[in-house]
């Protein structure tokens, strides 16, 4: 997965998801998006706002699971310094996540 970033001067953020055609049939690329999507709703409170943000899925032999969906998404913002400051732990699916 790639995670594209820009600044919109808003107070708002903004997200987009997007899967190629190398990533399978539509089958799997619209799976690939429901399951971004959903890993996105719950890391959305811990973003900084005034952000464009698209994630790109990338071809895989296999489909990735959820688990592993939710934590390179994670990977990803906290890498680019998009997580709020002083967000230690946020809750997804009824438990407690160190980000």
């Amino acid at each position: 997965m790639v995670l594209y970033a820009l600044s919109n001067r808003t107070s708002v953020t903004r997200v987009g998801f997007a899967a190629g055609l190398k990533c399978g049939g539509s089958v799997e690329r619209n799976r690939l998006k429901r399951l971004m999507r959903e890993s996105y709703r719950g890391k959305a409170a811990g973003i900084l706002p005034g952000y464009d943000l698209v994630f790109s899925a990338r071809p895989a032999p296999v489909l990735p699971l959820y688990g592993e969906i939710e934590k390179e998404m994670g990977y990803l913002i906290r890498k680019l310094n998009l997580a709020t400051p002083g967000q230690e732990s946020v809750k997804a699916n009824g438990r407690e996540e160190e980000t």
